[in-house]
């Protein structure tokens, strides 16, 4: 993450790293980069899925009830 950013361009990473840390610039275009990028992928799939199903609307056009 850049905590420091203004001031300096080193990046800090927390102890623990469940998603690997993907390369910056052209080195995304990697074997490695790609390799991270299907684990994100694989990893964020379930969220995605949820953010876009469809959901049903009320009649009237109203948001559903809670």
């Amino acid at each position: 993450m850049a905590l420091l950013w203004p001031w300096s361009d080193e990046r800090f990473f927390a102890p623990a790293r469940p998603i690997p840390v993907a390369p910056i610039g052209l080195g995304i275009l990697s074997a490695r980069g790609l390799r991270v990028m299907a684990f994100e992928a694989v990893a964020f799939a379930p969220l995605f899925l949820y953010a876009l199903w469809p959901r049903r609307r009320s009649p009237g056009g109203a948001p559903p009830a809670r």
